[in-house]
């Protein structure tokens, strides 16, 4: 997932910037979520099972999940109509 934070010595405008459109419904809108995945106690060494989590943006007009910023191996696969 590309870094949020743009360093402070980087100036733009609105204009400068590439729009992120749903896929789905063409959406301007995101909120954030969050994706769980444990982790084994025998990957990660700890007595119990861990949470990993994944930061996922969803479109607030349909509620679809950012397929483009999921990480690769967790993308749903592109159904053709």
């Amino acid at each position: 997932m590309p870094d949020p934070i743009l360093p402070s010595t980087i100036r733009l405008t609105p204009d400068q910037l590439t729009p992120v459109v749903c896929e789905s419904c063409g959406g301007e809108v995101f909120y954030e979520g969050v994706m769980l995945r444990e982790v084994s106690p025998l990957l990660s060494g700890e007595r119990d099972v861990k949470l990993a989590p994944i930061p996922v943006f969803i479109c607030l007009n349909c509620k679809e999940v950012v397929q483009k910023y999921v990480p690769p191996a967790l993308r749903k696969p592109k159904i053709a109509v």
